[in-house]
């Protein structure tokens, strides 16, 4: 074990670049009794890899003892093993850079359609956000709102691993948890409850996504947790959510505008300017109105918008 009197000295130091563009390192040598040990100070240029790294690797005696009076030499003694570090960091960046590539591509919605045993089936809808939060919405066609359950998910390789810890907004005490892989843009579940799933396997596949903003939609029903309400005239009731953040709006006889905080998949509509014209007995200008205001969340499924309300009731709208 090595004496702690044993004082650091320090025998040479300098400093180079590495690629101009890529960083530049600091280095130094110094003995500390009988071991002699190269430090070795790395900045990386690239983002977010742009913070200071330190090295110290021990370097065999008498190679530097032979070659110390020779800077030339000695240099060049160095840049073999700094290049050597600096290759392992560059690896490293890449595979990173492939990970975050690789989420960019799996981030999309993706479909499923299973049996049940209390109802004609379950259309399951799988949204994987670019921030990797998850939602996972099951629809069992009864009647009742769909499930939601949200929470994360991560990469690693063609695996991308999910963990749902919140269902209809509230803290689940049994997260479910999920691993996937990736095939042909269809995610493929290789660890799952079959409980909950069935023993028949799970296979989302990646469907495309209308955008939701620039468009006109026509409001058609509402789906609440004991009934649903269908619009007769859904030409009266429509809604459409601008890219700069506001939301033009029709409510039977009345319109206006507002603002709108889209991120992903939440949506929060604000207060609204409207026009103050009485409509008929019988409109569902109110009633719309307020369901907007209470707005959650929102997904597009083919050429339908579908909204989530605060109580997990759902609005429909089509184009």
């Amino acid at each position: 074990m090595q004496d702690k009197k044993d004082k650091k000295a320090l025998l040479y130091k300098d400093k180079m670049s590495l690629i101009d563009f890529l960083g530049d390192c600091n280095y130094s040598l110094f003995e500390v009794g009988n071991t002699i040990f190269l430090r070795i100070y790395i900045r990386i240029y690239m983002q977010p890899f742009g913070s200071l790294m330190r090295l110290t690797i021990s370097i065999k005696r008498f190679m530097l003892v032979q070659n110390f009076y020779n800077k030339n030499i000695l240099r060049s003694l160095i840049m073999k093993r700094i290049l050597v570090v600096f290759s392992v960091i560059l690896f490293t960046i890449f595979i990173s850079l492939n990970n975050v590539n690789a989420s960019g591509d799996v981030a999309g919605k993706y479909k499923a359609e299973l049996s049940a045993a209390s109802s004609p089936g379950r259309i399951m809808v799988l949204n994987l956000y670019s921030d990797n939060s998850a939602v996972l919405t099951s629809d069992y066609q009864n009647g009742k709102p769909p499930v939601v359950e949200e929470g994360s998910w991560k990469t690693s390789g063609k695996s991308v691993a999910i963990s749902l810890d919140k269902m209809n907004g509230r803290k689940s005490y049994n997260p479910l948890d999920i691993t996937f892989e990736v095939m042909n843009s269809a995610l493929v579940a290789v660890k799952y409850d079959e409980k909950v799933f069935g023993s028949d396997g799970l296979k989302l596949a990646k469907v495309e996504v209308t955008p939701a903003v620039n468009t006109t939609w026509k409001w058609v029903s509402t789906t609440y947790e004991k009934d649903k309400l269908d619009v007769t005239t859904p030409d009266d009731y429509t809604i459409e959510l601008k890219d700069n953040g506001r939301i033009l709006v029709k409510a039977d006889c009345n319109r206006g505008f507002g603002k709108i905080d889209m991120n992903d998949y939440k949506l929060v509509v604000g207060e609204m300017s409207l026009t103050k014209v009485a409509c008929p007995e019988g409109s569902l200008s109110a009633k719309f109105l307020n369901e907007l205001s209470n707005a959650t969340v929102y997904a597009t499924e083919g050429d339908a918008l579908m909204i989530t309300l605060k109580d997990n009731s759902v609005m429909k709208f089509v184009k």
